[in-house]
């Protein structure tokens, strides 16, 4: 009527067997979804970080009130070349040096202080 000594162990053995088997199996399962999420968590916090740094520059341009290729004779070439020597906006421009501005991108002086004085114009507007 009583089972055997030896099958009770047995089942014991086959039953932590197989509880052992389903806790590694959903710890490898939930180990496959955390990298997703914290990818996902990830990129939200870049794409946030991108709208923040968008959103600052297009802030600092319309406390100017213009960007620089506003100004007469800048184009979209030029702006970037002076972006590059890091005037980035008109208030930088009316406070460079022409000399040194030249230097840095390449630009003539006379025409750099051309678009100095012009900056300068509006920055007081």
């Amino acid at each position: 009527m009583y089972a055997q000594p030896e099958f009770i162990i047995v089942l014991a053995l086959i039953l932590s067997v197989v509880i052992i088997c389903f806790i590694v199996f959903f710890a490898k399962k939930n180990q496959k979804r955390k990298p997703g999420i914290t990818q996902q968590l990830e990129q939200k916090q870049l794409i946030s970080q991108e709208n923040k740094t968008l959103l600052e520059n297009k802030l600092d341009n319309s406390q100017i009130g213009m960007n620089l290729e506003e100004i007469k004779g800048i184009g979209a070439k030029t702006a970037e070349k002076l972006r590059n020597a890091n005037i980035t906006t008109v208030t930088d421009l009316s406070k460079a040096s022409a000399n040194i501005l030249s230097q840095k991108t390449e630009i003539s002086e006379k025409l750099l202080s051309k678009w100095i004085e012009l900056a300068k114009g509006y920055e007081r507007t």
